[in-house]
């Protein structure tokens, strides 16, 4: 699955149905619970399936997420076709730079009821909010890694011949019994 980031990756239809369906993510990306495990995870981004396989595959892809959130919680007032239609084309043209581990967690978390209580309807604007309270938080470790590794860097930097040679020079201490005898030489 790893994918080097350097090369053109295109992802296939094929995959799409297999390797990142909601029974696919499960087996390839089991692993990937949380929000870090999701950033480092060599997933796509749905920004990667729209240019691979085009916006209209993307909003399908989506709306089966949506439709088996439906399934799985039985709920007495459930969203309409054109409500699907039209939360799918928000998400892919929103969030873009999710990968589908995301859309994975972030259904996965709505079912174990981290979002809230359902009472017995689904709306657009529960889904979307889920995805946007997702979305901070991916900031945030986001901001965090970046501030981790900024942080790693800077310990574990070599060191400039500027800042070595300073370094150098407190560490020659002339006493001045050693300073007397080179000014008599």
């Amino acid at each position: 699955m790893e994918k080097k980031k350097s090369e053109l990756v295109r992802i296939t239809s094929k995959e799409l149905q297999t390797v990142y369906s909601v029974k696919g993510l499960r087996e390839n990306y089991g692993e990937v619970r949380k929000i870090e495990q999701s950033i480092e995870s060599d997933a796509p981004t749905l920004s990667l399936l729209v240019n691979s396989l085009g916006t209209s595959k993307i909003e399908n892809y989506i709306k089966l997420w949506i439709i088996n959130l439906m399934q799985s919680l039985d709920l007495k007032r459930t969203l309409s076709e054109n409500q699907i239609d039209e939360c799918a084309f928000l998400i892919v043209s929103t969030y873009r730079s999710m990968k589908v581990t995301d859309i994975n967690i972030i259904f996965n978390e709505a079912k174990l009821g981290k979002y809230g209580e359902f009472y017995e309807s689904l709306t657009m604007s529960k889904i979307l909010l889920w995805f946007r309270m997702y979305e901070e938080e991916r900031q945030q470790a986001w901001e965090f890694k970046s501030q981790r590794e900024a942080q790693s860097y800077k310990y574990n930097a070599p060191r400039n011949n500027k800042t070595e040679s300073i370094r150098d020079q407190k560490a020659v201490v002339l006493n001045s019994k050693d300073l007397n005898q080179l000014k008599n030489k």
